[in-house]
């Protein structure tokens, strides 16, 4: 019988000698629940974590995914604190039931959501003119005495102050933003506000690196180019069409870092704006791999050997790399001689690194074989015979040679005869020019 938790009965039935009589006993057997209390997964945002932990997270996150397994399926596990979580310190708890239902056991972590320190203004808006940090702003009015300045903050909870956008003089007007960060950390924006004179303005309406459009707004403006690049263009449009634009860092570039800067000057004179991009160069590859190599047609591997056609004095070779703007060479497959040639590969990277590849050509001896396969006359095998009779009147024999070595070369004379007898050779000239003559006297 399959116990289960808690109270089982067990009865126990006797049966008497007669076979007829029987009495029952009953047992109560009571298994003891399970007081088990620990967890078999315990994560947090999907991360193993432990009792006690302390876990932090970015500002204004308002939950965090809490998983949570008891070891005994027949515990229960609940989270709390989880789904509200408020700016600094929350404590996360889950507390484990086990499977007696009375038996519990709390596990904490300490939840630190970060105070956002974001205090960067998006925008700035002086006379209703996008204003940058040190811009110099023109009145639209000169007769003004205060002007509107409108601020949007990147955090929206982040908060901001004005100073001296009020009792304006003629002349140049120093107007401060500070905006603070929700835990308190400050950022200034300064802006010159001018209500006579020239303008003021060395601002870019755009700017464009290396083709790349180029956020004004951004602080770590980049742009990267490939390997070998040593100048990058640069186009850059000012709101004032007076202003004076100066690029340096634009040539004789190196690779990694480069700052390239764009100096714009009002045309007040004094005001002056620099915008850098930094533009990185790739570094030129290093990759010296050899992607494959083929001889007469043959795919190899570095260390191998291959045998070439005896007497061959060239290989064909065909070696690329795996990085295509590498330069390859390879020297030792000109003016073979019998035996092992060492062919050297070499593939250049285009940093200038290299690596050498060998392969082994063996190129054998022609062969001096002058033996004969076949030889017969008239359909008769003469080989290893001296003599031969036909029919008289015989003027024109059939004569038929073989070499046993594909390389060599056979010649027949004497097909014609003439009543008597007749000379018959066959020359076999061997691949290395060795030669031999193979005579029958044929008698007509």
């Amino acid at each position: 019988t399959d116990l289960q938790p808690g109270d089982n009965s067990l009865v126990v039935t006797v049966t008497a000698a007669d076979g007829e009589t029987t009495q029952d006993y009953t047992v109560t057997l009571n298994v003891a629940l399970n007081t088990d209390t620990s967890l078999a997964t315990f994560q947090a945002n999907g991360s193993d974590v432990e009792d006690g932990d302390s876990i932090t997270l970015p500002p204004y996150t308002e939950s965090i995914d809490i998983v949570a397994v008891p070891t005994d399926s027949n515990a229960s596990a609940v989270a709390s604190g989880a789904d509200a979580l408020v700016p600094g310190e929350n404590t996360v708890t889950v507390t484990v039931t086990a499977a007696d239902g009375e038996t519990t056991q709390d596990y904490t972590l300490t939840v630190t959501v970060e105070i956002s320190g974001e205090n960067r203004a998006s925008e700035i808006l002086v006379d209703g003119q996008v204003a940058l940090n040190n811009d110099v702003i023109l009145a639209s009015d000169p007769t003004v005495t205060e002007v509107e300045v409108d601020v949007t903050t990147v955090d929206e909870n982040a908060t901001f102050e004005v100073t001296g956008n009020t009792d304006l003089i003629a002349g140049d007007n120093v107007i401060t933003i500070v905006v603070s960060a929700p835990n308190g950390d400050q950022r200034t924006y300064t802006v010159t506000f001018r209500t006579k004179g020239l303008s003021g303005n060395a601002k870019l309406k755009t700017l464009l690196v290396g083709g790349s459009n180029i956020d004004l707004n951004s602080e770590n403006a980049s742009v990267s180019l490939p390997a070998g690049s040593q100048y990058v263009s640069v186009i850059a449009t000012s709101e004032d069409s007076a202003a004076a634009i100066q690029i340096a860092g634009n040539k004789s570039l190196t690779v990694g870092s480069n700052a390239v800067n764009i100096r714009v000057t009002a045309p007040d004179g004094n005001t002056v704006r620099t915008y850098s991009v930094n533009v990185d160069v790739a570094a030129l590859s290093t990759n010296s791999n050899l992607s494959s190599l083929t001889v007469n047609g043959t795919s190899l591997n570095p260390g191998d050997s291959v045998t070439l056609p005896a007497g061959s004095r060239f290989a064909q070779v065909v070696a690329v790399a795996q990085d295509s703007a590498a330069t390859v060479y390879y020297e030792g497959n000109k003016d073979l001689q019998v035996g092992p040639t060492t062919l050297v590969v070499r593939v250049t990277s285009p940093a200038g690194t290299f690596k050498e590849y060998t392969v082994t050509l063996v190129v054998p001896a022609l062969s001096s074989d002058t033996s004969l396969k076949s030889f017969t006359i008239e359909g008769f095998n003469v080989l290893g015979k001296s003599k031969l009779s036909v029919l008289p009147g015989t003027s024109k024999l059939h004569v038929s040679a073989q070499a046993n070595n594909s390389g060599a070369s056979v010649s027949i004379s004497g097909r014609d005869i003439h009543s008597g007898v007749n000379d018959v050779v066959v020359t076999v000239t061997a691949a290395d020019g060795t030669s031999q003559t193979y005579t029958v006297k044929v008698k007509a």
